[in-house]
């Protein structure tokens, strides 16, 4: 929980760089359209983040029907952030939300197929779990980008 929150604070500080983006005198390197749309695509994978762990931190039933409409909406936002990007740091840095989100779909499906053959999951199984780490980290990552408003790859979304 205390990750999930501290990703929100992350997009907070991305919606601060929207407002600057918004200045005519701000050169951020991002296009607004981009980051409105980059905001959006977070958000949702934090939602969609948030509803696995919820399935799995509370035994509820993890399925597909139950995923399918985060996952959709995820892949929706994404190619909205897609065509928005514009700019060059725009394009390299959309490279890097379609990796976030490819990461969160294996996540997603790696639990689901758990679920499919009955396995047992722990209830913080997501806490050992190093593709879960790895978007948490991604997710930072590009939020810190986001609010500094340049383009920087560290590493954490590869």
């Amino acid at each position: 929980m205390k990750k999930l929150l501290t990703l929100v604070a992350v997009l907070a500080l991305a919606g601060s760089a929207l407002a600057a983006a918004a200045s005519p005198a701000a050169n951020t390197g991002f296009s607004r359209e981009f980051l409105r749309a980059w905001i959006d695509e977070m958000g949702t994978i934090l939602e969609w983040h948030g509803a696995l762990a919820s399935a799995i931190g509370t035994k509820y039933a993890l399925t597909q029907d139950g995923l399918e409409p985060y996952q959709a909406r995820a892949m929706k936002n994404l190619r909205l952030a897609q065509a928005a990007a514009k700019t060059d740091a725009d394009q390299k840095a959309a490279q890097l939300i379609m990796n976030e989100y490819q990461k969160m779909k294996q996540l997603s499906d790696k639990y689901l197929a758990k679920r499919a053959i009955l396995s047992y999951i722990e209830l913080d199984t997501l806490k050992n779990d190093a593709l879960d780490q790895s978007i948490i980290a991604c997710g930072k990552s590009l939020g810190a980008m986001a609010a500094s408003g340049q383009f920087k790859d560290d590493g954490a979304c590869q």
